[in-house]
């Protein structure tokens, strides 16, 4: 079973993502550009028209990590050292430079207010914030992931009922497209 995301790039390019078991993805990495090519137009089903490649191929170990703690004394896990998303929502990036950013606010408060850059109090908001600001995202990610990367009959009428409850409902369709802008 495969699943395939479209990320789009600059100047009319996109990059494909292409969720496969290890050997499956390692079997695809090792054919030439030519057959490689002609394997995922054919995996596409051919809706893609004709597809050239743009840089490289790269494979990831899709290993999510949500670590148990964010934080130690006098120091904070940021990115991905905190949080690991899948890479089909591209939104691991954006979680990274949240955290970051939820960190250096935190340093600054406390370096304003007199206090050491590890204050723990400090570290723990950085934490808790962190941790309510991504978790939705996150989870939700995990879920689609396991909806989409299962093919029984089950799977197949969530993911059905799902995209169609999402195109019909405006609320839910424009909250999901503000959060993937986002």
């Amino acid at each position: 079973h495969q699943t395939i995301a479209m990320l789009p790039l600059a100047e009319g390019m996109s990059s494909l993502l292409l969720t496969l078991r290890s050997n499956e993805a390692y079997r695809l990495l090792a054919f030439d550009d030519d057959l490689f090519l002609s394997e995922l137009t054919k995996r596409c089903r051919g809706r893609l028209g004709k597809m050239t490649l743009a840089s490289k191929r790269h494979t990831y170990p899709l290993v999510t990590t949500w670590a148990h703690k964010f934080r130690a004394p006098s120091a904070a896990l940021i990115g991905d050292a905190a949080i690991g998303m899948h890479p089909v929502t591209a939104h691991g990036f954006n979680i990274g430079l949240s955290s970051q950013k939820q960190l250096a606010r935190g340093i600054m408060t406390a370096c304003r207010d007199g206090r050491n850059v590890g204050d723990p109090d400090m570290l723990h908001i950085y934490e808790r914030r962190l941790r309510l600001s991504a978790a939705p995202l996150y989870h939700a990610t995990n879920i689609l992931i396991g909806l989409y990367s299962r093919d029984h009959l089950a799977a197949r009428l969530a993911r059905h009922l799902g995209l169609r409850f999402a195109q019909h409902v405006p609320l839910v369709r424009h909250g999901i497209s503000a959060e993937l802008q986002r």
